[in-house]
């Protein structure tokens, strides 16, 4: 899954800064797309954020 810096800091509450320390370190896959960096974000990752705030809403 391809998201923005900023839509994966809202998806799993991580700050810009944890998110390019994560591709430095590659935890995560940056790939970039024109002049936009985008984050390969592992489906399992994203579940695994989203069940865990699926009760805050």
């Amino acid at each position: 899954m391809l998201l923005t810096v900023s839509q994966t800091m809202q998806v799993t509450d991580l700050s810009k800064t944890t998110i390019y320390r994560m591709f430095d370190s590659g935890q995560l896959k940056k790939v970039k797309l024109g002049g936009s960096t985008r984050v390969e974000l592992p489906t399992e990752l994203y579940e695994q954020y989203k069940e865990k705030n699926s009760g805050l809403n």
